[in-house]
């Protein structure tokens, strides 16, 4: 399962967004406000991806870790 945030301008491109994914049969939320945790989340999120994207080019070497308290201490 993935989660998208989209942030429309205007109410007609809310409109249009909904109509949109209803016509996919996409199950969503709206909320006119964003939570920071939310916010956080996706921003956490979008770097992980950008992350692995780097490694999977080769721009950035994976880290490879001999074991889970290892892991966890660099956290």
């Amino acid at each position: 399962m993935e989660t998208f945030l989209i942030e429309s301008k205007n109410p007609e491109d809310s409109k249009a967004i909904k109509e949109f994914l209803k016509s996919l049969n996409i199950n969503y939320k709206s909320s006119s406000s964003i939570s920071l945790e939310v916010l956080e989340r996706a921003n956490g999120i979008a770097e992980v991806f950008i992350e692995a994207k780097k490694i999977e080019s080769g721009e950035k070497e994976a880290k490879s870790y001999s074991s889970f308290k290892e892991l966890m201490d660099e956290l």
